[in-house]
């Protein structure tokens, strides 16, 4: 009876930590250099991004150095990539994650209040 014990305890033991350790390889913490490197692959930091609150009270000159420059820039009236569209008042700053469903884009919107993130999001479109 012991033994089994022993065996179902040892078990239990390798499985916390090997889900431990997948979980930290497919959902690494937020890495600003990595996620600037390879726009193809920021999937991976989207739950730490958003889970960590990373962004949220940042400037948009700290937000631009942190995420690199977004993919699309919108605000009120329209949207592009130029940098000449943010408006401090009210934008939101769109960064491509690489990962999605089928034929839908999966993003990250940070929402620009005052010149201050206020917001981010995930989306699909």
């Amino acid at each position: 009876m012991k033994n089994n014990r022993k065996i179902v305890l040892k078990f239990l033991l390798f499985a916390a930590i090997s889900a431990g350790i997948i979980y930290l390889l497919y959902y690494p913490s937020f890495n600003s250099e990595n996620w600037k490197k390879y726009p193809n692959h920021r999937s991976k930091y989207v739950k730490s991004l958003l889970n960590d609150e990373v962004v949220e009270g940042l400037e948009y000159q700290e937000i631009i150095f942190l995420l690199g420059r977004p993919n699309i820039i919108r605000n009120d009236s329209i949207s592009g990539v130029e940098e000449s569209l943010f408006d401090p008042k009210s934008s939101i700053l769109e960064y491509l994650t690489g990962g999605g469903r089928w034929i839908d884009f999966e993003r990250v919107q940070v929402h620009i209040k005052n010149n201050k993130a206020v917001k981010v999001e995930l989306h699909y479109d």
